[in-house]
Formats: C-alpha cells, structure tokens, sequence
C-alpha cells in the first residue's frame, strides 16, 4: 500500500480539509465521499471563474456542472494532485471562453460595444488564474487556524461591508479594546498557514513584520 493510500484508509472518511493527495487517491479508489468532498472544496473557486468573467449566475452554475464533469472525466489524467488546483481554473476558463463563443458574446471584448476602459477592466485568463488560487489559498488556509480567529476574520473581512469593532467585540465577547491585538495575532496566523500552503506574498509598503489582510479582502477600522 502506498504512503498516500495508507494515510487515506487511517484518515477514515473524505473531507474538504484533506489536502489534496489524498483527496484524489481516494476518488480513484472509488470512494463516493471523497468526490463529494473535493467538489465541496473547490466549488466557490470554479464558480469565481465564470463570475469574474461576467456570466449570470445560472450561467455560472452551467459551467461549473460542465467543470464537474471533466473532473469526474478525467481527473485519472491529472499527473500531479499538487497541480488540481491549477487544472480546475484553466478548465473553467477554457469553458468561459467556449461560452462566449457559443452564445455569440465576442461582444463583451469587443471595444467598439464596450469602449477602451472597459475592456481594460476585463480580466486575462493569467489574472483570473492567479486571483481565483489565491481565494481558494485563504479559505484553504482559513481552516488551518483555530476556529476563534477563523470566526474573528470572518467578522472583519467577509461581505462588503465594513463592520465595527464595538459590533465584533459583542459578538465573540470580548473587549473592545482587545479587538485590534486578536485582529493582528490571527492575521499573523493566516499568513503563516497561507506560507504553509506555498502562497509567497509580494515586497509591499507593510514590511517584514507587519499583519495586513489579504488581497482582495476589505479592512474593518
């Protein structure tokens, strides 16, 4: 029995936290669970795909029923677990880039229809790839660290709107006062475990040292 293959007959039944090796091992020995759980992993970052390129939701939704398919397909064929990851968003991609075809919206790039800022702001697919990877790495890394500070950043940084350090404070039962300190040793856990999982953050204004929020995440004050 391989390494893998052991660990997966220890690990008892598939969940989204297995990392990825195992998950695959495990849909290849045919175990329903482990399908289930690979696809709940990774089901909001195939969706991030399609929505970054402006489909409707119901749309969205086509193709990734479209991507599950390939997967089940093909994931035989995937070479490297490590790369999954990887292999889901171009899939995604391609199949966005098939739709538009399909359904004529060659228009949606067209800068006569849209006009230059427009598409400016259309994303590459290199873009799409990188930004929808590191999604996936926060929520990947976001159930490596305990679940009081997974609640804390949730409360910070989920949805659109900014939310109050007196409102956080209520809701974990803390001191306000104590927000700012669990604020920066949870986000110093985060980026540590997103580390972990490969995730190289780029020379910024912060500095060595310093617990920012990741990109794409909103800052509550």
């Amino acid at each position: 029995m391989s390494t893998v293959a052991g660990l997966v007959a220890e690990l008892g039944t598939p969940t989204p936290q297995w990392d990825d090796h195992a998950l695959v091992e495990a849909c290849l020995r045919g175990s329903e669970a482990a399908w289930v759980a690979i696809i709940d992993k990774y089901a909001r970052m195939i969706l991030a795909v399609p929505l970054r390129y402006r489909f409707s939701m119901p749309e969205a939704e086509d193709i990734f029923q479209a991507v599950c398919v390939d997967l089940i397909e093909q994931l035989a064929s995937v070479r490297e677990p490590a790369a999954l990851r990887g292999w889901l968003v171009r899939v995604a991609t391609h199949k966005c880039l098939h739709a538009r075809r399909t359904l004529g919206r060659e228009e949606l790039t067209d800068p006569v229809t849209l006009g230059a800022d427009t598409v400016a702001r259309e994303p590459s697919p290199e873009r799409v790839l990188a930004d929808v990877q590191q999604q996936q790495l926060v929520r990947d890394a976001m159930t490596q660290v305990s679940e009081r500070c997974r609640q804390l950043l949730q409360l910070l940084f989920a949805g659109d709107e900014k939310r109050p350090y007196d409102e956080v404070a209520r809701a974990l039962g803390v001191a306000r006062n104590s927000v700012s300190f669990l604020r920066s040793r949870c986000l110093h856990r985060l980026h540590r475990a997103m580390r972990a999982l490969g995730f190289e953050a780029p020379a910024g204004p912060t500095g060595p040292g310093r617990s920012s929020a990741p990109r794409g995440t909103a800052r509550a004050e």
